[in-house]
């Protein structure tokens, strides 16, 4: 227990040793093999960007390789989107293999908490811009009734990853760093083909009615529509 919870201390600080110095030299360093590939994302994204790309990865634990899948993810969605967070969901979906195996058990099985469509439109409703991006302000019952859900399974000992859509993935993880609560938090988008999905619940913050069913809850690997091959 003490060498898990060390684990996740130290990799929760690698972030912080990621800056423009390091992104330049991880990019020099791939210029042997991929130089093309490297100048033109070089010339399409901004060197800060770059490295703020690169530390959102290592903040969650994501290895910084392939590096040509993630310089092509660079090249692709650079020219549309230079938001450094979505950036990033861009790459992590162009390194979903490795995600999703990063978070499987027993070789091809990912566990999950499903989140809600009703959850996930209160939380987009829910974001303020503030000059450092976007932040979560939950309504205090929704948020209460939404940790309550996330720690449960936790209670029992359990470690599945949340399962959310494209846009609402960063946001939900931000709020999970804010509250202390170390669970990865996934997209449709960073489902591999080759992993099934182990639904264990759903994560909901709007009250329903007494018995009536959850509306949103994966059954298997994702579809075609919410995760690419």
């Amino acid at each position: 227990a003490l060498g898990l919870c060390l684990e996740r201390i130290i990799g929760g600080a690698l972030g912080h040793f990621m800056g423009i110095q390091e992104a330049r030299q991880l990019l020099t360093g791939a210029e042997a093999d991929y130089r093309d590939l490297v100048q033109e994302a070089q010339r399409i994204v901004p060197a800060q960007t770059i490295a703020d790309v690169f530390r959102r990865l290592v903040d969650e634990r994501v290895a910084l390789k392939p590096i040509r899948l993630i310089l092509g993810a660079l090249v692709e969605a650079g020219p549309r989107e230079q938001d450094p967070g979505l950036l990033t969901e861009h790459v992590r979906a162009a390194l979903r293999r490795q995600i999703s195996h990063s978070h499987a058990v027993a070789g091809r099985l990912l566990p999950v908490l499903v989140v809600e469509r009703e959850a996930e439109d209160l939380i987009r409703a829910s974001v303020r811009e503030t000059p450092i991006g976007p932040y979560l302000s939950l309504p205090e019952d929704a948020l209460a009734m939404l940790l309550d859900d996330i720690r449960r399974p936790l209670q029992d000992g359990a470690h599945p990853a949340l399962l959310t859509s494209f846009d609402v993935r960063r946001l939900l993880r931000g709020l999970l760093v804010r509250h202390e609560i170390d669970l990865p938090v996934l997209s449709y988008q960073d489902l591999s083909s080759e992993i099934s999905v182990q639904p264990m619940g759903s994560i909901n913050c709007v009250a329903r009615p007494p018995g009536a069913k959850p509306l949103h809850l994966v059954t298997g690997a994702a579809d075609s529509s919410n995760a690419a091959e």
